[in-house]
């Protein structure tokens, strides 16, 4: 069962309520609000925010799902599981009433060992894995545009908004500032870690990443219990706050 909380209390709403077929690993809300998408296991559940129920449902995957998100228009969801797997699903079924078996728009095989976070920008996507590497995907046909192998394994990942650089938070806590303005020629290249920016802080795990409008500013988050705000340009932590 799914409820939902206002942020200015800690009582539930009484509707809506989602009924779910099964215990929840994940669920996000659409960027209008009007959807969410759960997952359970290796299926991904849609539901309408209004009425409650589900309006589509699709599994491809063979492992549960570890992370899922919207497109910045709504219109896709992307799914990266633990069988290494990354789907792209469609938003049409829900809003045409399709009755046929959903199917993934893209399925991205690249990947050898599971999806631990990715982020989803217009035109392009960007994975991260426990392979040790950071791909980034056209998402219009899914091909792959280059992959970058990492020492450190990678946790978390976010992307500027003018996509010049990827952001890559690690187990050991570095976050890693990747350049796209001069990407190799070559599809796959080793990151150089005497030229690469770290923004280092974090004792542990970095889960989670997030990049201003502006771009000049990150905030990450990291199981040491701490969320920092980094000037990505000077390399500083502007702002430490501890739990």
């Amino acid at each position: 069962l799914l409820r939902v909380w206002p942020v200015n209390s800690q009582q539930p709403l009484s509707t809506p309520r989602f009924v779910c077929p099964g215990r929840v690993n994940l669920a996000q809300a659409s960027p209008d609000g009007c959807y969410i998408a759960v997952t359970i296991l290796e299926k991904i559940h849609v539901y309408q925010v209004a009425s409650g129920r589900i309006v589509w449902s699709g599994v491809h995957h063979l492992q549960p799902i570890n992370v899922v998100k919207w497109s910045v228009d709504g219109g896709l969801v992307v799914c990266g599981g633990q069988d290494g797997l990354v789907t792209v699903w469609g938003l049409s079924h829900t809003t045409t009433g399709s009755t046929s078996t959903p199917t993934p728009r893209l399925v991205l095989a690249d990947h050898s060992l599971p999806i631990t976070d990715l982020t989803v920008s217009s035109p392009r996507l960007v994975t991260v894995s426990s392979d040790h590497t950071c791909k980034m995907y056209d998402l219009e046909g899914g091909s792959l545009l280059v992959s970058v192998v990492v020492n450190s394994l990678p946790t978390s990942v976010a992307l500027s908004p003018l996509e010049t650089e990827v952001y890559v938070g690690t187990a050991d806590g570095p976050v890693l500032v990747i350049s796209m303005t001069s990407p190799p020629r070559q599809l796959e290249y080793h990151l150089d870690a005497e030229n690469t920016k770290v923004l280092s802080g974090h004792s542990a795990a970095v889960r989670s990443l997030s990049a201003s409008r502006c771009g000049s500013l990150l905030l990450s988050g990291s199981v040491d219990g701490s969320v920092k705000l980094w000037n990505v340009v000077s390399g500083h932590c502007e702002l430490d706050l501890s739990h």
